[in-house]
């Protein structure tokens, strides 16, 4: 990944382009490997997704993913990663069965301290996304409220200011701790 950092405000076509580009290329690598499809992303409200809190977040989760398969025994088959406008992407593509990927996954989802800004999707070979239902997952709640994390952002009920104190809030707590343990 690229270690320079500049910050610049996204607009909604860009973050509507950088979906597709991510489409195009989850679909050309779950046709170059045979495998599950690791993508991931960082759930960063508001137009500016680059910027040193976003680069922390990426860094650890992904550290922490590529931990986690190694603690399971899988052995990448292709990673990429990529600094962004719309914010770093990460690509991994892994011989591990997509429903028992997403189970490990979601836990760290659920459990890490940065795990609810982290936004791990895993793609079947097929091309289909295992979602938290198909491994028995309540969808993820809002970073504020107790109300769905989509519905929340689709209907914008909260003010940006106000997502954006509660990631500061979770940086904050997540710097003091001594060995930033994912479990």
């Amino acid at each position: 990944m690229d270690n320079t950092l500049t910050t610049a405000h996204i607009n909604l076509s860009q973050i509507l382009k950088a979906r597709e580009d991510r489409a195009e290329k989850q679909k050309s690598l779950l046709g170059q490997f045979q495998g599950s499809l690791i993508c991931f992303t960082v759930n960063m409200p508001g137009s500016l997704k680059r910027s040193i809190v976003s680069k922390t977040i990426f860094l650890e989760g992904l550290r922490t993913i590529i931990k986690t398969n190694e603690e399971l025994g899988v052995v990448p088959l292709y990673q990429e990663t990529k600094n962004l406008i719309s914010g770093p992407e990460a690509y991994i593509v892994v011989p591990k069965e997509a429903l028992a990927l997403k189970k490990s996954l979601t836990l760290i989802e659920n459990s890490h301290h940065l795990g609810r800004l982290f936004d791990i999707d895993v793609m079947a070979q097929d091309g289909t996304p295992i979602s938290r239902r198909d491994i028995g997952q309540a969808p993820r709640k809002c970073l504020i409220c107790d109300q769905s994390a989509h519905n929340c952002a689709r209907s914008q009920s909260h003010p940006l200011s106000d997502l954006m104190l509660k990631i500061d809030e979770i940086m904050d707590t997540f710097r003091t701790l001594p060995e930033r343990p994912f479990i």
